[in-house]
């Protein structure tokens, strides 16, 4: 096991609180290890062995399950946009929409069609999703429930308007980048811009008063219209 003796470093004067490998780099020490880029394995202190095996095996853990997530969630929207392709065939515009989602929906319940078997298996691969988006955007960016909200009414539906599964379906993919390059900052952007749209609006439950919105009862986090203004169900 490699080790880094610090000890003439202590008794220089340098350091002075906890020691860490950090210190020995700015000494200019180096070690095989590090000059391939990795962390020391333990180090020296007035003749007493540290070992960071511990620390640097839950780091890499950590980055491993994290990779892990992306990788799942890179898989899931993968799948979940293949699947899309069929219902985005079919979708309709307007008011043409709801026609479309009827339709879709009796198709999805028979599964005896391409698009009936596309339909049963959108709503599985949308729950998987929903589940996987929220995990791997909170993961990278650190979003809140509000923004976890916004994240989930990105995946498009069988109701929605054509026009609007397509913008949908721009963000998700822009928010699939974001997570596979673990950019946090790219995440909430993307979900921040997609709330202003009208496509977010028109995902939105909508109630013409406050009582009416508590009698739906919806979960904690929940965005809504109230008269045409966002609220947030607390």
């Amino acid at each position: 096991m490699p080790v880094i003796d610090v000890t003439d470093m202590i008794k220089s004067g340098m350091g002075g609180g906890s020691i860490t490998p950090d210190m020995t780099q700015s000494a200019g020490i180096s070690t095989p290890q590090q000059s391939l880029g990795m962390q020391p394995t333990s180090m020296r202190v007035g003749g007493m062995t540290f070992s960071t095996d511990k620390a640097l095996a839950q780091q890499n853990k950590d980055i491993g399950v994290q990779d892990t997530k992306r990788k799942i969630y890179k898989k899931d929207l993968e799948t979940f946009l293949a699947i899309d392709d069929v219902l985005q065939e079919a979708r309709g515009e307007g008011l043409g929409r709801f026609k479309a989602g009827a339709k879709m929906s009796f198709e999805g319940f028979k599964q005896d069609s391409p698009l009936g078997m596309a339909v049963a298996s959108h709503d599985a691969a949308k729950k998987r999703l929903r589940v996987q988006l929220v995990r791997a955007a909170g993961d990278v960016g650190n979003i809140n429930i509000v923004e976890q909200k916004a994240a989930e009414m990105l995946i498009s539906d069988k109701w929605d308007a054509k026009g609007t599964a397509k913008i949908k379906r721009a963000y998700l993919e822009q928010i699939g980048k974001a997570i596979d390059n673990n950019d946090a900052n790219l995440v909430k952007e993307t979900i921040s811009s997609f709330m202003k749209t009208p496509e977010f609006n028109k995902s939105l439950p909508s109630f013409k008063s406050e009582t009416e919105a508590e009698k739906a009862n919806l979960p904690k986090g929940s965005i809504i219209l109230i008269n045409g203004k966002k609220a947030t169900v607390n």
